[in-house]
């Protein structure tokens, strides 16, 4: 199966808004919060 990518955001209230990218292969993911050019959305 395929790896997919989804950019997302972590959900933890701060004021940082880091960016993390989300693997999903074979029904499992993984997160890489080093994988984000542009860490801080906020």
């Amino acid at each position: 199966m395929e790896e997919k990518t989804i950019v997302t955001t972590c959900t933890r209230d701060c004021p940082n808004t880091c960016g993390l990218l989300a693997h999903v292969k074979d029904g499992k993911v993984s997160i890489d919060d080093k994988g984000q050019k542009r860490k801080s959305l906020g």
